[in-house]
């Protein structure tokens, strides 16, 4: 029997190779430009799916081809479900996707990786009318579709179908209506297929990442009940923002209040500091994300160390962990993150990473997990470039460390590190965290 309500977002992708990836638009982009927008746009709608996921609890499944399903991991994260494409052509591949999870849901709809316009309302809107239609369908402007779902398999719906003309989706419809099966059409949308497509790229894209630096820095605090810290952490983050974004996950303070009044703009996302993270991201308009905790304060005039660190060539980076307070204790910790942060590479959250707005997109984002969301991003862009560390401190809230005690709050941090490295569930993991921190 199947699950009630039970809904599913497929993504079709290709893994971006040089000379296999966007063949058309090699003559404008070359072999490496063309691969390169295949990775942004691939990761750009992974980005829009998870913040789907998140609002509206729907599963993910990537459906890949050219790569094995480890590739694609690596590349893309946790959190959706990898699969390998199977068919002749694109109708055969679609059919067996619907073939396989027709079974275990009531709604599945799948996308593409070229709609830079596609968004979670539409998405919503697309599930929504598959509830009364047996097939609902997102009309390309190439004379394609960027989206098809069904409620059950329909194999007969996609033979015959002359895939990559511009015929595809009027011979669709006419197949539906000789099967007598109800459809909805979305909104027109269009594709990046050609060249004279890659200024809807730049507008949907928002133009991130011109720069090989620093550029326009988005600040984005993921919050919940913050009120007791974020007033002077917003103060000191606008100086040199070109926008603050705190992204509330349903604070029952005066979180919201106080980051309006210093002039944030205030998003409301389901709680989870990943997605809270994504959502903040998606909304972004500068060059480099930068995401910030709301007890952690950065340096002042912090824009010249992001600056400084992102001009190296470096893909993501990080300020010195520093915890709040006169204590030894607290020396001892922060000398034994610093040498963890030089020698791995791989920083805390809480000290503020950040990273061009381009490659965040391009890795899809923060993987949905509920702890260990930061560690599990900084692992797969490490393989994209190193990751440093800024010269400078910032300095986060030792409420936590004082609530628990310095001993305990530094081994129960190496255990979850050590039991991620294990592969043990983040959702046990996550479980563990919130014990220890109530002991």
């Amino acid at each position: 029997m199947k699950e009630t309500n039970s809904k599913i977002l497929v993504i079709m992708a290709r893994y971006p190779r040089r000379g296999r990836s966007k063949t058309r638009l090699i003559p404008a982009l070359g072999q490496r430009g063309a691969a390169a927008l295949q990775r942004s746009m691939a990761g750009h709608t992974l980005l829009t799916a998870r913040q789907t996921s998140s609002e509206q609890g729907i599963d993910l499944c990537v459906y890949g081809t050219g790569a094995r399903r480890s590739a694609f991991r690596r590349w893309l994260g946790r959190g959706p479900t990898y699969r390998r494409q199977i068919g002749s052509d694109l109708g055969a591949r679609m059919d067996g996707v619907f073939r396989e999870l027709c079974g275990s849901h009531e709604r599945v709809i799948i996308i593409g990786t070229d709609c830079p316009s596609l968004t979670p309302a539409i998405l919503g809107e697309a599930f929504a009318q598959l509830e009364t239609h047996h097939i609902v369908i997102g009309p390309a402007q190439d004379g394609g579709y960027y989206l098809i779902g069904l409620q059950h398999p329909v194999p007969a719906l996609f033979e015959g179908i002359s895939w990559g003309g511009a015929e595809v989706l009027q011979q669709t419809l006419v197949r539906a209506q000789k099967l007598d099966l109800s459809f909805a059409r979305l909104s027109p949308l269009s594709d990046i297929d050609r060249p004279e497509d890659l200024p809807i790229w730049q507008a949907a894209s928002g133009g991130a990442g011109r720069h090989s630096g620093g550029g326009r820095i988005s600040v984005i605090i993921p919050a919940l009940n913050e009120a007791a810290r974020i007033g002077p952490v917003l103060e000191r983050a606008r100086s040199d923002a070109h926008e603050i974004i705190v992204v509330d996950g349903g604070s029952e303070d005066d979180t919201r209040a106080i980051a309006y009044s210093k002039g944030a703009r205030v998003i409301s996302a389901p709680r989870g500091r990943a997605s809270q993270m994504n959502i903040g991201a998606q909304a972004a308009t500068g060059d480099v994300l930068l995401f910030l905790h709301g007890d952690t304060m950065l340096p002042p005039h912090y824009a010249i160390d992001v600056q400084r660190t992102l001009l190296r060539k470096t893909v993501a980076g990080a300020f010195r962990f520093r915890l709040e307070g006169e204590s030894r204790a607290y020396r001892v910790v922060e000398w034994g993150v610093r040498w963890r942060a030089r020698l791995c590479r791989l920083p805390y959250g809480d000290q503020a990473i950040f990273l061009r707005a381009d490659h965040f997109r391009a890795m899809g984002g923060f993987a949905l997990l509920p702890i260990m969301e930061g560690f599990e991003l900084l692992c797969r862009l490490r393989r994209l470039g190193p990751v440093c560390i800024a010269r400078r401190a910032a300095v986060t809230s030792s409420r936590r460390w004082n609530d628990v005690g310095v001993g305990t709050t530094t081994w129960v941090n190496q255990l979850i590190v050590l039991g991620y490295r294990l592969g043990i569930d983040p959702a046990r993991l996550a479980r563990f965290y919130s014990k220890e921190r109530k002991r």
